[in-house]
């Protein structure tokens, strides 16, 4: 599986629909709060089963189009 932490880069990706990066495991730090100021179209995010700590971004609530965000089976807080 992928290891390292979740690149702010990515919020660049601005067409993107749909990102699964679950049951890695080796997935860790934050939760980049760039992603849900800038990944507008982004409709299924699923960081299931990792290792991400922190708290959840306010700014994934934000996210217009998203439908499905699976977070569990991490550390992380707080709500959305």
């Amino acid at each position: 599986g992928l290891e390292g932490t979740l690149p702010v880069e990515w919020s660049r990706l601005a067409n993107l629909r749909t990102l699964r990066l679950d049951d890695n495991g080796g997935l860790s730090g934050t939760v980049p709060k760039q992603w849900g100021l800038d990944l507008n179209r982004l409709v299924e995010l699923d960081l299931s089963r990792n290792a991400l700590v922190g708290s959840v971004p306010t700014e994934l609530g934000s996210m217009a189009s998203l439908e499905v965000l699976r977070l569990a089976h991490n550390r992380l807080t707080g709500t959305v």
